[in-house]
């Protein structure tokens, strides 16, 4: 009896601390989810369409680094596929066309037929300069949708640049002041011509990463090189209009554009 009674008394007992355990892995459990925080940094974009505008040439002309002439202005349209770690580029490069007349001296003090009040001087007209890129390419993403992302993508690219300069003959005459001006009313003779007509086409790898501020708004820093074939026709004329030099050459050539070459504000839709 006594026995059959401890027996009894063992099983609930086992029993009890078995419920027991169970307990307080469920409460352990139960502690631990509470414990997950929802990830602040996660944005949802709007949609799978991203407009690009690079905004560097803004900043490195207004403080001077380049003049506007150099500057390579951008715009970028990409399109995020089904699986959001790829994404379809394409987009435009240009430069502002931009007439320097006058400007640009070649070289800076090049004048003969000098007077006391009087000299002729040669100079350099640079002209204008346009140049258009047109690339398309792909993009691979990192996985995730964190506000911080890396990319990088291979263009395939094609383009041209077109370029002209002139030479002229000017008269000056010296003011009160002991500064040389053109005089007015005396004729600007023409001495020389040069133009340039390039087109190339190759590829250009980017590296870049990309910062979320919302659904809709994010900035991007890029960095890029090119290698592509260039093809040239150069082209120079005197006074009277005769050809002296015309030409023709190709080469292969590799451009890095630097460390940083695109900081860019994109909407999201």
């Amino acid at each position: 009896m006594k026995f059959t009674l401890l027996f009894l008394f063992s099983i609930c007992y086992i029993s009890l601390n078995a419920q027991d355990s169970i307990q307080k892995r469920k409460s352990f459990c139960l502690r631990n989810q509470e414990r997950v925080r929802p990830i602040r940094d996660t944005v949802i974009p709007a949609g799978p369409n991203e407009i690009y505008l690079n905004i560097a040439p803004l900043f490195t002309t207004l403080l001077g680094s380049i003049p506007a002439s150099e500057a390579n202005f951008s715009l970028m349209y990409k399109r995020v596929l089904k699986n959001p770690r790829f994404a379809l580029r394409t987009g435009m490069a240009f430069k502002l066309s931009v007439n320097n007349y006058f400007e640009f001296f070649y070289p800076t003090d090049w004048y003969f037929d000098q007077t006391d009040s009087t000299r002729t001087v040669n100079k350099f007209d640079d002209g204008t300069r346009n140049k258009i890129q047109l690339n398309i390419g792909m993009e691979f993403r990192r996985k995730g949708n964190k506000r911080w992302g890396t990319f990088a993508g291979l263009d395939l690219i094609a383009g041209f640049y077109k370029s002209s300069y002139s030479l002229y003959n000017v008269l000056e005459m010296l003011d009160t002041t002991g500064m040389w001006n053109p005089v007015a009313n005396d004729p600007i003779v023409f001495l020389d011509y040069k133009q340039s007509f390039s087109y190339y086409a190759g590829i250009s790898p980017k590296f870049g990463l990309r910062y979320a501020f919302n659904k809709n708004w994010m900035m991007m820093l890029q960095t890029s090189f090119e290698a592509y074939f260039l093809k040239s026709d150069y082209y120079t004329r005197n006074s009277f209009g005769t050809a002296i030099l015309d030409y023709k050459n190709s080469s292969y050539n590799f451009n890095m554009n630097g460390f940083f070459d695109e900081f860019s504000i994109a909407y999201r839709f």
